[in-house]
């Protein structure tokens, strides 16, 4: 009984483009939206008109627009922009506007150039998060059902000796699971186990990151074409250093600013909840400045309680503060939520 067996979740192959599904077409997306009074007509729209088959990529324009008092009193190019996928490496490429990814302690802005990021969805079937793990072991060849929050989620057989069973997480927060033994006699044990799947957590060696480069955008919606002068630079990075454990780092970098963030989300223990912590620090000729980030969650399916908050030390910048979007000088975010049988209550 000393043999270790693991029976590993077997992942779907990755998806693929077939080269002859490929055409070239336009698309129209509009909202749009009229009201008349007695002596007042106004209309208001917005649209995106995107063309797909360009160098196998898709060109974007979007804007919106307002009609009243029989003329255009406002309109503006929102979004321009040619994208490209890579599925197979799960990668996007963008250039032209765009919006740079924010982790839970960095702002998104919205940087135009050139783009580059992971991106999980063009493979929806990949399992980002870590796999659980459910431990055993057996005298002889058995059957093992094995039930999450009372519903059926696999059953695997297995030979004598020490067992692994590792499958994708079917919960968010607190759970328990239930392993059926069954052996070649019929005997039947029954072992519970409880579990928690923590959000924002990357599989152990799993990462995630994006890269922004170029000018930033400015007046978004008021006017159409409206850029820093400076050259920005915006990265961010996520590290899944073991199951329970994902470290963070993010920079951003103009003529005028230096910032660099270290951050990190673990999990505390089998059900304790999840833990996240972090700390950038910025230069510019005229401040420094720190932030620390610190927040805890826990969920089950009857109650939830989420905090995150954020402390400014000096006067921290990032490349929206240098553009008239300013800081917080401390920020909390509490939520607490009850499921009942008659709805949800929370705030």
């Amino acid at each position: 009984l000393s043999a270790k067996n693991q029976y590993s979740y077997q992942a779907k192959p990755l998806a693929t483009v077939n080269p002859q599904q490929e055409r070239q077409g336009l698309l129209l997306n509009y909202t749009a939206f009229a009201q008349q009074t007695d002596d007042h007509f106004s209309f208001n729209g917005w649209n995106e008109l995107r063309y797909f088959g360009l160098f196998n990529g898709v060109l974007s324009i979007s804007g919106n627009y307002q009609y009243q008092d029989n003329q255009f009193t406002d309109r503006q190019i929102l979004d321009t922009y040619w994208e490209k996928d890579f599925p197979e490496q799960m990668l996007r490429l963008r250039l032209g506007d765009a919006q740079s990814d924010a982790l839970t302690w960095t702002r998104s802005t919205r940087i135009s150039g050139l783009s580059l990021a992971k991106n999980f969805a063009l493979q929806p079937y990949t399992v980002t998060t870590p796999l659980m793990s459910f431990k055993g072991q057996v005298a002889l060849p058995s059957q093992i059902d094995l039930i999450i929050n009372g519903i059926k989620q696999s059953s695997q057989n297995v030979v004598p000796g020490q067992f692994d069973i590792q499958t994708t997480p079917s919960i968010t927060g607190a759970g328990n699971a239930q392993m059926v033994i069954t052996d070649i006699n019929g005997q039947q044990q029954v072992q519970n186990f409880s579990l928690y799947r923590a959000n924002h957590l990357l599989a152990r060696g799993l990462n995630d990151w994006s890269f922004n480069l170029g000018y930033p955008k400015l007046n978004y919606g008021i006017s159409s074409f409206d850029y820093a002068d400076d050259l920005a630079l915006s990265g961010s990075y996520r590290y899944g250093l073991s199951n329970t454990l994902t470290v963070e780092t993010h920079t951003e970098l103009t003529e005028k600013l230096q910032q660099v963030g270290l951050g990190g989300v673990y999990q505390l223990g089998r059900q304790a909840g999840q833990f996240n912590v972090s700390y950038a620090h910025s230069y510019t000729p005229e401040n420094t400045g720190q932030l620390l980030g610190f927040g805890y969650s826990w969920n089950s399916a009857l109650f939830s309680l989420n905090y995150n908050g954020l402390r400014q030390y000096g006067q921290f910048s990032d490349i929206a503060s240098l553009n008239d979007a300013s800081y917080a000088t401390q920020s909390n975010q509490f939520y607490m939520g009850l499921n009942t049988k008659f709805g949800q209550l929370g705030g």
